[in-house]
């Protein structure tokens, strides 16, 4: 089966802690302050998700052209662990910027669990700038959490 697809509308909110907030139908995790999002297979491939920005939220902010510099990401092995600004974890990929730099697509395997292991926490940011070539990065830092599901 193919990965499920996910849109995740972001809401930008400058000045606050955090500074956005997500309305998806994915379900939250313990962690509502960082915005941790739950993601279970439910019997696909993983997801294909796709991080739409609002547009009168973020005005001209967008993602980069390059979505290697839209999005970090890193296992996270203790609770104090800071999500990573750079390096990307290969079971959470970015694949492509579309829609006038409005949306990042990214690829979560969300692959097969180590024996005894229930979840795998992971830390990510996602990165926009006023200049999608060469502009300063402001950074967005959910955290997510891996419950791989049955594949089919």
């Amino acid at each position: 089966m193919p990965p499920r697809l996910e849109t995740i509308r972001v809401y930008y909110q400058p000045g606050q802690d955090p500074n956005f907030r997500f309305v998806t139908q994915l379900p939250k995790g313990k962690n509502t302050k960082k915005r941790e999002l739950l993601f279970r297979n439910d019997h696909f491939d993983g997801f294909m998700l796709h991080y739409r920005l609002d547009h009168p939220s973020f005005g001209d902010l967008k993602f980069p052209n390059d979505p290697q510099r839209a999005l970090s990401s890193a296992v996270m092995t203790g609770l104090e662990n800071e999500c990573p600004t750079t390096g990307v974890w290969p079971q959470f990929t970015p694949v492509s910027v579309t829609d006038d730099n409005r949306t990042l697509v990214v690829r979560n395997c969300n692959g097969d669990l180590q024996p005894g292991q229930t979840e795998v926490r992971f830390g990510y940011a996602l990165f926009v700038t006023d200049d999608p070539d060469y502009g300063e990065l402001t950074r967005l830092d959910p955290i997510g959490t891996n419950m791989n599901g049955p594949r089919s």
